[in-house]
């Protein structure tokens, strides 16, 4: 899943590498992070842009907002890549005749991320299937989030 990032294009096109804190680290398994991000406290621009940096099961270093894996960074095209495993699912029981629905929720209310309008794939396994993503939108004179 991409996700854009707020107000990155303004970082992105000053002096990067002036504003990396020292003694935090540049890079988590095979991702760099690149100020404004940073792993741990006081090495990011603010807790928005916070990472941690995770053992997984297999010993390998991932860096994380939450519970979301980070797999890349780009600041010069103000997106992260991030694993949302956000699967929702309505499949019909025929031996009760109803409809068992689960959903699947990324909140990225309170952060400097929206997900991309166009980068994104929606997929749907099935016959006679729909698939379909719903938003809510927030405004904050003068600027508009779709959350």
């Amino acid at each position: 899943m991409f996700l854009c990032l707020a107000a990155i294009w303004v970082l992105a096109s000053a002096d990067v590498s002036a504003g990396q804190r020292l003694d935090c680290p540049a890079k988590c398994g095979d991702v760099d992070i690149q100020f404004p991000f940073g792993i741990g406290d006081n090495c990011s621009f603010h807790t928005g842009f916070t990472l941690s940096c995770n053992s997984t099961e297999g010993g390998a270093m991932k860096p994380y907002k939450s519970t979301l894996e980070v797999t890349n960074i780009s600041l010069a095209d103000g997106m992260a890549w991030v694993k949302a495993p956000t699967i929702s699912s309505q499949c019909y029981v025929p031996s009760t005749r109803t409809v068992e629905v689960s959903n699947g929720w990324l909140n990225l209310k309170h952060t400097p991320f929206w997900i991309s309008e166009v980068n994104n794939t929606i997929i749907v396994i099935g016959c006679n299937t729909l698939a379909y993503m719903t938003s809510f939108s927030v405004s904050i004179s003068p600027i508009s989030f779709m959350y």
